[in-house]
């Protein structure tokens, strides 16, 4: 049943005076209707009125105007033009630092210096979301709300048995952090999986395996796997051999990666593929960094 308080009546009430009626089939839209979970998603961000903030997916605007709250500058990306008359009043009372692009996420061109990310996606868009993100360099803190799975994914060790795309894309970049569970209630309609509030902040030392994998897949996944491995060791032993420190550089054949899979396209390889060589890749480098000399001790 789902938790009925003034602030969930005001919120279905504004769904039925503009027609509203969410399309959780076609469009996975599942709309946030308890104001703790809107205060945690928003204050989880630490907005201020420095801030410049994009919002993907402002839908019926109750995420909009608590961003704008805090006193930022915001721009949101909605493709559902249902939605038009919500935004353009809430566009009338804080015309001066609001904005919105008509169009999908993925295809629009997102604004420059946008610092902080505030948002509810469809799940079934997060993994190309992630790419984009990936890819923004300016993105210091987003702050959303996700499928509980993809969090636990997000957290796992690299190379684990569920380390999938979206984890790369995740750990090459950020840092993960809960910050609340969300109720299923909370949803209207009711959301079918667990889901959380989570925060990604900007990690300054990313894993250097995951940092070079997740550059190819964003610019070059096209090309053939092997060539990909043989750039990321090329990275990974550059102070080994500028140094002379023969003993630490690390060969494909030290990696042990499945022949099978060095002849795949990086698009076409599976999660477990993924895993594999994240996996034998980072297992390698971390046993060389600390015994770097027994593969000579024998004469």
């Amino acid at each position: 049943m789902m938790v009925a308080d003034d602030y969930t009546e005001n919120l279905l009430g504004k769904m039925e005076k503009y027609g509203i009626n969410p399309d959780s089939d076609r469009k996975d839209q599942h709309f946030i209707v308890c104001k703790d979970v809107v205060d945690k998603l928003v204050d989880a961000a630490h907005i201020s009125n420095e801030d410049y903030v994009l919002e993907i997916g402002p839908g019926i605007g109750q995420i909009t105007e608590a961003i704008l709250q805090k006193g930022a500058k915001l721009v949101s990306i909605e493709i559902d033009t249902r939605f038009r008359d919500i935004i353009a009043d809430i566009k009338t009372r804080y015309a001066s630092r609001f904005d919105v692009i008509w169009g999908s996420a993925l295809e629009v061109e997102w604004p420059v210096d946008v610092n902080k990310i505030v948002m509810n996606p469809p799940f079934s868009i997060l993994e190309p979301l992630l790419e984009i993100l990936y890819a923004r360099r300016e993105i210091e803190l987003i702050s959303m709300i996700v499928g509980r799975r993809y969090y636990d994914n997000a957290i796992q060790k690299p190379g684990s048995r569920s380390f999938n795309k979206s984890a790369l894309m995740t750990q090459a970049k950020f840092d993960s952090a809960l910050v609340m569970e969300i109720n299923k209630e909370c949803f209207y309609p009711l959301s079918g999986g667990k889901s959380v509030v989570m925060t990604l902040t900007i990690n300054k030392r990313p894993n250097p395996v995951l940092r070079s994998l997740a550059n190819f897949y964003v610019n070059h996944r096209e090309i053939n796997t092997k060539f990909v491995v043989n750039q990321v060791l090329d990275l990974l032993n550059m102070n080994a051999r500028k140094y002379k420190r023969i003993e630490e550089v690390i060969t494909i054949r030290d990696v042990g990666i499945d022949v099978a899979i060095l002849n795949k396209r990086l698009q076409d390889l599976s999660n477990s593929e993924l895993a594999q060589i994240i996996q034998r890749m980072t297992s390698q480098i971390n046993f060389q960094r600390k015994k770097p000399k027994e593969r000579f001790l024998v004469r």
